[in-house]
């Protein structure tokens, strides 16, 4: 395995396992800068078929924006990348409808090319959207964290909800990508939202 590089607005914090080299009070930090930020105007490839702005997106629906890396041959923290996506995919795909009749739809984002999103939701018999940004457009419009795992820069697991174009709550880091779904509706029970 090479080397891995964990990066936050932009500078490098060195030869790091992810998330775990930052300090609970640096991820605190992550987290509640994005609160309040307006989502960004950016296109990405939707389920590999067709172009979508996730700000225009953001205008007509509350969303749930779950990133994650996207890789197919990468570890996470001492597990498996791919299997911790399938778990976070299903987790969303199980409750999309319990989202929905709350008013929220729900987007993956991840470097993963079109192609390899395709596969993966007709695998994973996925009905939310999958947008593909190989290039880190929100990483770099938003400052979000990602990581350097044999050369290619990836998305740290991260969950933002959006209402009304703005973030108004960040989950980072994610440590569970099964119970990622049930984090996101818990806060919205508190919330009293749906």
């Amino acid at each position: 395995m090479g080397k891995r590089l964990l990066t936050v607005s932009g500078e490098t914090s060195g030869n790091a396992t992810l998330v775990t080299s930052m300090s609970a009070a640096e991820m605190r930090r992550v987290a509640d800068r994005l609160v309040g930020v307006l989502v960004p105007s950016v296109i990405l490839c939707a389920n590999g078929e067709y172009s979508l702005n996730v700000r225009q997106l953001a205008c007509e629906y509350p969303l749930v924006i779950y990133l994650h890396p996207g890789s197919d041959d990468s570890s996470e923290s001492g597990g498996d990348t791919a299997l911790m996506d399938a778990a976070q995919h299903r987790v969303f795909r199980a409750h999309q409808a319990e989202l929905e009749a709350r008013g929220y739809r729900t987007i993956g984002v991840s470097t993963q090319r079109a192609q390899a999103q395709i596969r993966t939701m007709i695998e994973e018999r996925l009905t939310h959207r999958l947008l593909s940004d190989p290039p880190l457009q929100l990483a770099e419009q938003l400052q979000l964290p990602t990581f350097t795992d044999e050369g290619v820069r990836r998305y740290c697991r991260l969950t933002q909800i959006v209402h009304e174009e703005r973030i108004v709550k960040v989950f980072f880091p994610v440590t569970s990508p099964a119970r990622s779904a049930d984090q996101v509706t818990a806060w919205m029970t508190i919330q009293g939202i749906g």
